[in-house]
């Protein structure tokens, strides 16, 4: 059974090894994309609170 687990280990090195730059690319995207989308989020918001504030004040002219 150790003998499996070391080629298994070998196995997932070997393919990290072989491939690893495009998972490191693609993890890379994925946490820019999700930074991205979750400040869009925040940004839209505060531009939505803004908007309500606008509506309801009463200073405003008609």
């Amino acid at each position: 059974i150790r003998a499996i687990k070391v080629l298994c280990m070998f196995g997932l090195l070997a393919a990290v090894l072989k491939h690893g730059h495009h998972m490191v690319r693609k993890l890379k995207r994925h946490s820019d994309g999700t930074f991205t989308s979750d400040f869009t989020h925040y940004l839209d918001k505060i531009k939505a609170k803004d908007f309500v504030e606008w509506l309801t004040d009463p200073k405003q002219e008609g």
